[in-house]
């Protein structure tokens, strides 16, 4: 018995901390392999904390298997080595990397840029319904998934997911920073303003009164431009009470005592059209960059806006 765990069940168990005990296979362990109908029906996807149906690959030599268990998905190109680990006897999961290029064929562009984002980011938006997203460590990093694409890329097959995968930023910790950098790196033709792409979560060492301050030794920029130094740093609501607010200004003073323009930025700065043109003309003129939007660029901007801003990324891909 043989079965390769694939796309969205396999991101699950990467999200889950299958890695601790994941090793890698060697791809030519499973050439040739078959699933067989009768093993589907006897083995459930619970056995491996899997919501129904699973997500099996199958070579594409064969009958796609088909079940309310389990749903096959045909691959008939090579694969790299490192594209799959062992988990159990018989059992293997898909790369983090190898499950991205799969569902960036399904996804779309932006799409597949968001799940690239989450892959080298600290959380995941793969959750039951009613919450937004748990916190995990990467499950790779920019570098890695851009080679990896790099090395199967096809523009007739794999063009999205090449294009998405060089926009891939590490450290990413929330939904909202990434939609902050996808709205603001974007280029005109996606109704978004084409900034430089930022380093994310870019660390600041603190010193004395600034530790004594904060309370802690370092501080993060949610998006950090070096030349000019400016950053985009998301601002608590006042429904997160007075604690969040008097943080966020006294990071506010930090940073621009160290020389850095902060450009300020909400949940409304991102999803409205004029909460959005401030943004984009504030960070605009920190940075010395001229701002040219194209005729009818705000109905691409809404397109874009309406894709980036949508919860889930993986629960319509099935």
């Amino acid at each position: 018995m043989k079965l390769l765990i694939s796309d969205i069940s396999a991101l699950s168990l990467w999200d889950h901390g299958i890695g601790a005990r994941a090793r890698v296979a060697d791809i030519h362990d499973l050439e040739g392999f078959r699933v067989d109908a009768d093993v589907m029906r006897a083995i459930e996807p619970e056995r491996f904390g899997i919501a129904r149906p699973g997500d099996l690959l199958v070579s594409g030599g064969e009958v796609r298997p088909w079940s309310s268990a389990w749903h096959g998905h045909f691959w008939n190109q090579p694969l790299p080595q490192e594209s799959v680990y062992q988990i159990d006897d018989g059992v293997y999961i898909a790369s983090p990397e190898l499950a991205f290029v799969r569902l960036a064929r399904r996804l779309g562009y932006i799409d597949a840029i968001k799940l690239g984002v989450e892959l080298c980011g600290r959380y995941s938006t793969l959750v039951p319904p009613g919450e937004d997203y748990l916190k995990r460590p990467p499950l790779t990093n920019a570098e890695k998934l851009v080679a990896y694409v790099e090395t199967l890329y096809s523009r007739s097959q794999y063009g999205v997911a090449h294009r998405a995968a060089r926009f891939a930023a590490d450290n990413v910790e929330s939904p909202m920073e990434c939609a902050t950098r996808i709205l603001l790196c974007l280029k005109y033709r996606h109704g978004c303003p084409g900034f430089p792409m930022p380093e994310m979560n870019h660390v600041i060492e603190l010193e004395g009164e600034e530790r004594r301050l904060l309370r802690k030794s370092s501080l993060r920029c949610d998006a950090y431009w070096e030349r000019p130094a400016v950053a985009v740093e998301y601002k608590g609501s006042v429904h997160e009470g007075e604690s969040s607010l008097r943080k966020d200004t006294a990071r506010e003073n930090i940073l621009l005592s160290r020389g850095i323009t902060v450009v300020p930025a909400t949940y409304a700065s991102l999803s409205t059209d004029a909460g959005f043109a401030c943004l984009c003309e504030a960070l605009a003129k920190a940075l010395g960059k001229r701002l040219r939007f194209p005729a009818g660029y705000l109905e691409r901007l809404h397109q874009t806006r309406s894709i980036v801003l949508r919860g889930n990324i993986c629960t319509w891909v099935r």
